[in-house]
């Protein structure tokens, strides 16, 4: 009998196997090139201008260790242990080695440490340092044609089929919630990195972890999430401001007109959706997504292709991650407009002063997947990503020394020096500068990564499968003419949070306790509580 997890698992290991020979270039290639998988949800301009910088900065590495690998062997031929030797060793697998002629030589230096095994390991290092392909490096993206939640389906389901591991080196890019998912599952091949993050970038930022203690993961960069929106279709609508808090993508006038993402295959939205949870609380957080969901055009699979929907009017705004929306508003800054979520102040039924919404400051990992095919050259790749080299890659314009080949990357990075190193008018994210950002919400990332797959199940469920009945609630509501008292009655009916968040925990527990049963005996619950509850409203509304 095949079971649906049997049948995950087959496609796992197939899809694995295609992915690769597609990703590597099966067929064809030049042998002397190093090939690196990497599976990311980074858009082409930033894979293009990282694998550039990373095959200049490697390959300069790499020259220089030899030279001083050589230098130190004819300086003391008879010391098996020098560290510049070692230093060039520890990024190339014995099968580089071997291709390139130095296996053999290495060997014998090291079962007979002197001046003649010495120099004809020497020789060979000179030699390799001749051949202009010495340190040619391959970054191959392994692209499953999804966002961070398909990439973490993949990975998960992929160790399922090969649990020693899945012939990807590195994990690079979609938050942090996913890295400590793949932590505790013991997913990742820690790496220290100290050296490069001592004194240099701080463990937190506004509460928030910039990279793992035990080195299973690091943040190259920050991402900030906000509000992208076109001017010119705001004006179309009357609406002279651009949005500047969650509450108002909810507003009645917005209606249709709101971009939003399938939070099971987009990370970058799921982000947007738990912050405003976590920035409002869960009873007030929710009445905002559905009314955001309620005023949605529809959803997309991908945050690039909600990007687009903006720029191209078919939506007045969204909830965007910084990297898309920045890029957008660079590309037309008369038309196109980013705003970080202000911090709302108001009272509460106490009548105390209480603080809802503003946004956070989140790091984009990067991580070493176990069973790595190539650990030192991923662990080189990931001490580029934390150098300077690449710091100002992702910070700095086209045309600034040490900037980008061609694209504008607009990453925020996690060394605080470059922000005074550059001006504003020098870098791809204009003024933006995290650390001195004030209204950042101090974001639990331990509760975002124990319930993302139960809150997507209640977002899927409750909003995006049955966006069309939704949406038509909140139209009849709107059309109805009603007096105000019942149009506020029947609003309130139909925004009321599903659940609590004390139930949603329970079903978060349910599926880290491997139940697929109760797991979709729950998810179908509140897709029939959902289609009932707006089709009752509705018909409600439409009697009156």
């Amino acid at each position: 009998m095949v079971t649906a997890r049997s049948a995950e698992r087959r496609w796992a290991a197939t899809a694995l196997a295609l992915l690769a020979c597609v990703a590597l270039g099966c067929g064809g290639g030049s042998e002397q090139a190093v090939r690196l998988v990497v599976i990311s949800p980074h858009r082409d301009e930033i894979r293009e201008e990282v694998a550039l910088g990373f095959q200049d900065w490697f390959a300069e590495r790499t020259g220089a260790r030899l030279k001083q690998a050589s230098q130190a062997l004819r300086a003391e031929p008879k010391h098996p242990d020098h560290a510049a030797v070692a230093r060039l060793l520890a990024d190339w697998s014995p099968a580089d080695l071997e291709a390139r002629g130095i296996a053999g030589p290495l060997r014998q230096w090291q079962k007979q440490p002197d001046a003649d095994t010495a120099a004809t390991l020497a020789t060979a290092l000179d030699a390799w340092q001749r051949d202009p392909d010495a340190a040619r490096v391959r970054v191959a993206w392994q692209d499953i044609g999804g966002g961070t939640s398909q990439i973490a389906r993949y990975v998960r389901s992929s160790f399922e089929a090969q649990p020693d591991g899945i012939g990807i080196d590195l994990v690079f890019g979609g938050g942090t919630d996913i890295y400590l998912r793949f932590a505790s599952q013991g997913l990742l091949q820690p790496v220290d990195l100290s050296h490069l993050t001592r004194g240099r970038i701080p463990p937190t930022l506004h509460g928030v972890p910039l990279y793992d203690e035990q080195g299973r993961w690091y943040g190259p960069v920050i991402s900030s999430f906000g509000i992208l929106s076109n001017r010119e279709v705001l004006r179309r609508l009357g609406i002279d401001e651009p949005p500047r808090t969650w509450s108002d993508l909810g507003r009645p006038e917005l209606a249709g007109w709101v971009g939003a993402g399938d939070p099971r295959l987009t990370g970058s939205v799921h982000m947007v959706y738990e912050i405003i949870l976590q920035g409002d609380g869960w009873e007030e957080g929710f009445r905002k997504l559905l009314r955001l969901g309620a005023n949605a055009h529809s959803f997309i699979r991908d945050s690039g292709t909600l990007t687009r929907s903006v720029v191209t009017g078919d939506t007045a705004t969204a909830g965007n991650i910084d990297v898309n929306a920045l890029s957008a508003v660079g590309r037309n800054p008369e038309m196109m407009v980013f705003v970080l979520p202000v911090v709302e102040q108001r009272k509460n039924a106490e009548g105390k002063l209480v603080r809802n919404g503003g946004t956070v400051i989140n790091a984009d990992a990067i991580a070493m997947l176990k069973g790595a095919p190539r650990p030192g050259l991923a662990r080189a790749f990931m001490e580029f990503t934390l150098s300077d080299a690449c710091q100002k890659l992702f910070l700095l314009l086209p045309g600034v020394p040490g900037g980008p080949r061609r694209f504008p990357l607009c990453r925020l990075s996690v060394v605080e020096a470059l922000y005074r190193g550059f001006p504003p008018e020098q870098r791809s994210v204009g003024a933006a500068n995290p650390f001195q950002q004030t209204d950042a919400l101090r974001y639990n990332s331990q509760l975002g990564q124990q319930r993302w797959d139960a809150l997507n199940d209640l977002i899927g469920a409750f909003i995006v499968d049955a966006q069309d009945e939704l949406s038509a609630a909140w139209h009849a509501i709107l059309r109805s003419g009603l007096p105000a008292e019942t149009i506020q009655r029947l609003s309130a009916e139909l925004f009321e949070p599903p659940c609590t968040e004390a139930e949603l925990a329970a079903h978060a527990k349910r599926i880290a306790q491997g139940d697929p049963h109760a797991r979709t005996m729950q998810v179908n619950d509140w897709s029939e509580q959902a289609r009932q509850r707006y089709r009752r409203i509705r018909a409600e509304t439409e009697r009156r």
